[in-house]
């Protein structure tokens, strides 16, 4: 289907460069016998999800961890075949770049929500609890640094603690108490017992900010969160890099301003 599509564009444009946009996202019938792989969720479920990428539109019996070390081999050794191939054929000559497509849209975010309406919360699979360990590591060295600063003495490198939906509430709940405090400004003297709430102040944030003083594990989570699918674009950009040396790599990463995003864990990666 690419070389059929590279022609296509050679036969109308015969001195066209061509960028790839290349689907590294595993197949469904990999994750679904996968569960091991997949977000999970605080009450050990995997929630099905639409994940779109480029042309591929796929239901999902879960998410597929954007860490997963299982689906990196995998996608390395495709991605080898798949060049392997293209090789054979003279228009690859006209070919000087790949663009990494994975996630949801193809931006490497997580479709759905790290929080569910019934309360669960992710991430506690073993793809990311393996992640956010590393990078605690690389960040504090020692188990006893790590408990200074987040002022927990039952802090581990092993098991860290994710988040509650109460500690990520600067995320995810801070736009909306925002803009009703606007709307409530508006009318709250013309209605009999009218308030409005001005106070964005709570022990886990202040505003749309994180209080780091008291909940730095929040911010560290998010940190690896967001440096996970970072980290797979690198894996993949290197794995290109080896195979096609001389060519251009990119990926859609980067989204900041947006809170699904922020939470969907591309943004402060880049």
């Amino acid at each position: 289907a690419a070389l059929h599509d590279i022609r296509l564009v050679l036969d109308e444009v015969p001195g066209a460069w061509i960028m790839l946009r290349l689907v590294v996202s595993p197949p469904r019938d990999w994750v679904n016998a996968h569960p091991e792989e997949q977000l999970k969720y605080s009450d050990g479920s995997h929630r099905s999800v639409i994940c779109t990428s480029v042309t591929r539109k796929q239901r999902l019996d879960g998410m597929y961890s954007l860490c997963s070390e299982a689906w990196r081999r995998e996608a390395d050794k495709a991605i080898a075949d798949f060049f392997a191939e293209l090789s054979k054929h003279p228009e690859s000559a006209r070919v000087i770049g790949t663009f990494l497509c994975s996630g949801g849209t193809s931006e490497w975010y997580y479709p759905g929500k790290l929080e569910t309406p019934d309360g669960a919360y992710a991430d506690f699979s073993e793809p990311f609890r393996r992640e956010y360990g590393a990078f605690l590591r690389e960040r504090y060295g020692t188990v006893e640094a790590l408990r200074r600063a987040w002022g927990r003495p039952d802090a581990t490198f092993g098991n860290p603690p994710v988040p509650t939906p109460e500690e990520r509430a600067f995320v995810t709940k801070a736009d909306e108490r925002i803009v009703q405090s606007l709307h409530d400004w508006e009318r709250y003297d013309r209605t009999i017992g009218g308030s409005v709430d001005l106070d964005g102040r709570t022990t886990a944030n202040l505003g749309v900010f994180l209080n780091c003083n008291t909940h730095r594990h929040v911010a560290d989570f998010y940190t690896a969160w967001h440096r996970a699918p970072a980290r797979t674009i690198v894996h993949f950009a290197k794995t290109l890099k080896r195979l096609c040396p001389g060519r251009l790599v990119g990926a859609f990463y980067g989204s900041f301003g947006c809170q699904d995003f922020f939470d969907g864990g591309t943004a402060s990666g880049t």
